[in-house]
């Protein structure tokens, strides 16, 4: 009998030497998040503008383009931005643009400061609304709030313009959540 056990005893062993040999710190670590529009880049880092590689789009997609980490330029400020349909580009790119003036405009007036409790509801135009709102128990500041739009308008312009959601990290700190939506006319009947 102890001579038929050995054998099964050694066979066991043998066999569990391979799997006690794979590497186990694989998934102990955590991932690294890295921009799409720098893929050498660690978000979060200063995104100095050497490193930015901005994709051209060639064909315009209807699909919608899932969570994508894109990095703002010469910042540490970067979105996760879902664009949720493709519309017609010149209006929202003209809102984007009308609210990055504004935001540049404010830091020369006023200096780079929180932005009001509420977050930032920029006016409408043609149509379209961004809307920016604190996230996390932190404020946006007004520098941050432009490189958020900055980001957006790169990453738009690579993916295609449309309504979309996002989400504002500056540095580690997640800051703000935002939206480009369509703004529905006002019905002026009873």
């Amino acid at each position: 009998m102890h001579s038929f056990i050995f054998p099964i005893i050694t066979a066991l062993l043998l066999s569990t030497h391979p799997a006690l040999s794979f590497p186990t710190h694989l998934s102990l670590h955590p991932r690294t998040d890295y921009c799409a529009n720098a893929p050498n880049v660690v978000a979060g880092t200063l995104l100095s503008a050497r490193s930015l590689r901005l994709p051209t789009r060639t064909t315009p997609t209807t699909r919608v383009v899932g969570a994508t980490r894109w990095c703002a330029p010469n910042s540490r400020t970067y979105i996760y931005v879902t664009l949720i349909a493709q519309t017609a580009g010149p209006a929202i790119r003209n809102l984007l643009n009308a609210a990055l003036h504004f935001s540049e405009d404010y830091i020369i007036l006023m200096g780079d400061r929180v932005m009001p409790a509420e977050g930032m509801n920029y006016i409408p135009v043609d149509g379209y609304r961004v809307m920016f709102a604190n996230a996390n128990n932190h404020q946006i500041t007004w520098g941050v709030y432009g490189a958020a739009l900055v980001a957006l308008m790169q990453f738009m312009d690579a993916h295609g313009w449309g309504p979309a959601v996002f989400r504002v990290v500056d540095g580690s700190n997640a800051v703000a959540t935002g939206v480009v939506k369509r703004v529905l006319p006002e019905s002026g009947g009873s």
